[in-house]
């Protein structure tokens, strides 16, 4: 008899390590621009800064302002 719930935690796990084995960005050692784009899309989230109330982007769990 087939597991299904572990065929689809097979699946989950594998879209979990492709997912984080992905990158956007890097940051630039030199140069003008401080992010190096690595793909044309971008992946990440929205915060705020509750102590400088700031609004900013989470990209590769890098702070992109």
């Amino acid at each position: 008899m087939v597991d299904h719930y572990a065929l689809l935690r097979g699946s989950l796990n594998l879209k979990i390590k492709e997912g984080l084995s992905n990158r956007y960005i890097v940051p630039r050692k030199e140069g003008i621009g401080r992010w190096e784009m690595l793909t044309e899309e971008l992946a990440g989230y929205i915060d705020f800064d509750e102590e400088s109330e700031e609004i900013y982007s989470v990209v590769d769990s890098y702070k992109v302002t």
